[in-house]
């Protein structure tokens, strides 16, 4: 039972270090992930001020033509 158990942990140990290898050889650059994320939330924030621009413009649209039916 004791060879068993040594090597399961020695399997244990040799997947964890190809775990290591693999997550060091990854590059993964942080400062370009940050510059994309920062251009699509720009995006996103220069979508949603047009969307409440035209939301704004038709509300007055609306009321304006309501307006027109009151009188």
């Amino acid at each position: 039972m004791p060879g068993s158990q040594n090597s399961s942990q020695t399997s244990d140990r040799g997947q964890r270090a190809v775990k290591r290898n693999q997550a060091k050889s990854t590059k993964f650059d942080l400062d370009e992930f940050i510059s994309k994320t920062n251009d699509r939330l720009k995006t996103l924030e220069d979508e949603n001020a047009s969307l409440k621009k035209q939301i704004e413009e038709l509300k007055a649209l609306h009321i304006a033509a309501s307006n027109n039916k009151a009188y």
